[in-house]
């Protein structure tokens, strides 16, 4: 196939690229160039602006897209301004986040959010999940039978620049003292950036269409199964507290940023997606243990985060677990 990707550089994207480059794939690679992927054979990265400069693929002829970084629905247009009449396929990657309901299980059919009004000019992150809806729609009028939406959760792996799932591979190896947020029974989801990529790139070579959530793990996993996962793979002592929630909130921790895969018990739903449409078409998650690992050894290769990652600080933990008289 001859495969654009939109964007390409973080995360997903190299992931991707480098899949479908080792099954002999054609790849373009197009974003503003702030970031750049290694010199690979079959590999062109061509620069320009999303919403306003597009001309360098005018000339151009693909069998699939794949959008990596459509963030609201005027870069959809803009793309589709270009691209409808020259690709036979366009892939979307799009979000859980999507969806408005609270409730477990969620599948392809559940609502979703509601456009915000007004709706801004960029993207918010009050309101992702419903520009990110909006984008799916946008993508739908412009591409019809011919797109597929993706719909991950929160995806974890080597290369995650956000250090979401390393907050906890990273505090579970210096051992100690821990805050978890309970109950422990909590359903948490995630997808290796490898099995999804993988399987992306399965989906586009049996030309799947329509929605799929893709979600991990393989089976339903607790936060404590993940803790103690993590205890078992990287040697920790680690000693878990099991906090309650609304003392953490009483003690300004954010949900999801500051303790990541934590969301308090009335937004439980959000942690239990119905994968098993994607699981039907291919999706295959490796052991929570082989994220771990790779993950713990990525982090050691690239060291702390920087000042921009939000997660739970060492001083503020050591706070909450004076509080509660441990």
């Amino acid at each position: 196939m001859n495969i654009l990707v939109i964007g390409g550089t973080r995360f997903l994207g190299p992931h991707f690229v480098r899949a479908a480059l080792a099954r002999e794939h054609q790849v373009t690679v197009f974003n503003r160039g702030s970031r750049r992927l290694p010199e690979m054979p079959a590999l062109r990265q061509v620069h320009g602006h999303r919403r306003r400069d597009l001309d360098s693929l005018n000339g151009g002829w693909y069998d699939v897209v794949v959008d990596t970084c459509a963030f609201h629905p005027n870069e959809i247009a803009a793309s589709a301004s270009v691209l409808e009449k020259r690709c036979a396929r366009y892939c979307l990657i799009s979000s859980v986040s999507v969806y408005s309901g609270e409730s477990g299980d969620l599948d392809e059919s559940a609502a979703v959010a509601d456009p915000p009004v007004p709706v801004p000019d960029a993207m918010t992150l009050e309101h992702y999940g419903a520009l990110k809806a909006l984008c799916e729609s946008r993508a739908r009028d412009a591409f019809a039978a011919k797109l597929l939406v993706v719909r991950p959760g929160l995806i974890a792996g080597p290369d995650d620049t956000t250090h979401r799932f390393a907050y906890w591979v990273r505090r579970i190896a210096r051992g100690g003292d821990v805050v978890a947020p309970s109950p422990p029974d909590a359903p948490v989801e995630f997808v290796d950036v490898r099995d999804l990529a993988a399987w992306l790139l399965l989906a586009l070579e049996q030309r799947l269409s329509g929605t799929y959530n893709a979600d991990g793990p393989a089976r339903r996993t607790t936060m404590s199964e993940l803790m103690d996962e993590c205890i078992a793979v990287l040697g920790s002592d680690a000693r878990l507290h099991w906090i309650d929630p609304q003392r953490l909130l009483d003690f300004g921790v954010e949900p999801w940023v500051e303790l990541p895969l934590w969301i308090p018990q009335a937004a439980g739903g959000f942690l239990t997606f119905d994968s098993s449409k994607a699981r039907r078409d291919g999706l295959a998650c490796r052991p929570i243990g082989a994220t771990i690992a790779a993950v713990r050894a990525w982090d050691r290769e690239h060291g702390r985060p920087d000042d921009a990652v939000a997660t739970l600080t060492a001083e503020k933990e050591a706070a909450v677990l004076r509080s509660c008289e441990l």
